[in-house]
């Protein structure tokens, strides 16, 4: 789990210069209890994650001669940073792919599938597998995220909208929901001039694709599938920091070690401070365990610096991000938290070790005194009731 604040910025601004992993251990724990708070008090999330959000389609009655600009907004109910996709549907309307699973079955955990022809047509005579198909298995819901046509390999995201994932057995039919993709002139995202963007205007007749009538209304209700960038930032265009680094060596989907330029590659203004591997953009440690990086489309949690070999090992596909190849030369950028909550994140962990530290008897009148309940400062509550996303 990220938190807000890095355990080596905790460290530095507390001055705890001496190694000891179980301290270190300790207090990261008192960051992910400080980022659970902030989350729940907030109910919003500070990192940024890919996710598939499924709403009912948005409906008005009006004045068909005026039927030009007819729309209907919906409120997502989360915050929304980037659209990846947007699309219509009916809900359990499905078409058989002509292909069923292969020989064996698959796993729980398998997320590559492979098929007798990944670019054939299905019995509606359409594409069997394009990125962004929703398929079903039994009862599991999948997404493609990615296609092979040369080893007719399909890659899937497993038990998406609360489906599970589970053993699927050798022939079983793969089907795939009937959704069709929304052009860019659609949809809008509302409001236009300020993230993160709370509601989805969608334009007449786009509303819905499929067949809807009274005899299956009951079941195939239509809906709208939004693929996007979920989370919070007040600025998002400033949001990924350019770390002024990059690949020096290719990655496959697998691999776990970036190779990175590393060195000084300061920006003008700027000197080495304490940073071993350089400094961004923006004159802060260019890499830290514990912080968010985003390659091309995926993002990435880093888990170690070695700034003597100058790699990175990383966590891949982070936050519901997909696992994909990279090519030497490609920019690495860094999510750069909203700055009250990297600061509410470093009083509450602070206050939180404060208080443990005075339960051991260490702090108090004279040193030995019983500890006393510690709450969080008026400042941080203020921020934080601030930032507690409302609902329309």
């Amino acid at each position: 789990m990220l938190t807000y604040e890095t355990l080596s910025a905790f460290r530095r601004v507390k001055e705890i210069t001496a190694e000891d992993a179980t301290e270190d251990t300790t207090i990261q724990d008192y960051l992910k209890r400080a980022t659970d708070l902030i989350d729940q008090t907030t109910k919003r999330r500070f990192f940024p994650y890919y996710d598939i959000k499924r709403y009912p389609v948005p409906s008005m009655y009006a004045d068909l001669s005026d039927r030009a600009m007819l729309s209907g907004d919906l409120d997502l109910g989360h915050d929304l940073l980037e659209v990846v996709r947007a699309q219509t549907g009916s809900y359990l309307s499905y078409v058989d792919t002509n292909e069923t699973v292969e020989t064996g079955g698959i796993t729980a955990r398998q997320t590559v599938l492979t098929v007798q022809d990944a670019d054939g047509l299905d019995t509606a005579g359409e594409t069997r597998f394009e990125v962004g198909y929703m398929l079903m298995i039994d009862q599991e819901t999948l997404l493609v995220t990615a296609i092979n046509t040369t080893t007719n390999e399909v890659t899937v995201q497993r038990g998406m909208f609360d489906s599970r994932p589970v053993t699927h057995t050798e022939g079983t039919v793969i089907n795939r929901q009937k959704l069709v993709t929304m052009a860019d002139d659609e949809f809008y995202t509302i409001d236009y001039n300020y993230f993160p963007r709370w509601g989805l205007r969608v334009v007449w007749p786009r509303t819905w694709g499929g067949h809807y009538g009274a005899t299956t209304a009951g079941i195939r209700y239509p809906a709208i599938y939004l693929t996007g960038i979920w989370g919070y930032h007040s600025d998002y265009n400033s949001a990924w920091v350019d770390t002024t680094d990059e690949l020096t060596a290719d990655v496959t989907a697998t691999d776990t070690t970036l190779n990175i330029q590393g060195g000084s590659g300061f920006d003008v203004g700027f000197d080495a401070g304490f940073s071993l591997i350089g400094t961004d953009r923006l004159g802060d440690t260019r890499f830290e365990v514990g912080q968010l990086i985003r390659l091309d489309d995926e993002f990435m949690a880093v888990t170690a610096v070695d700034a003597t070999a100058r790699t990175l090992t990383v966590i891949r596909g982070y936050n519901g991000s997909i696992p994909l190849a990279h090519l030497t030369a490609t920019p690495i950028d860094r999510w750069s938290v909203h700055h009250e909550i990297k600061g509410a994140c470093f009083t509450i962990a602070k206050i939180l070790r404060e208080s443990d530290i005075a339960k051991g008897g260490r702090i108090g009148v004279n040193e030995v005194s019983n500890s006393f309940e510690i709450g969080i400062p008026t400042d941080t509550s203020l921020v934080l009731k601030r930032l507690v996303r409302g609902q329309l």
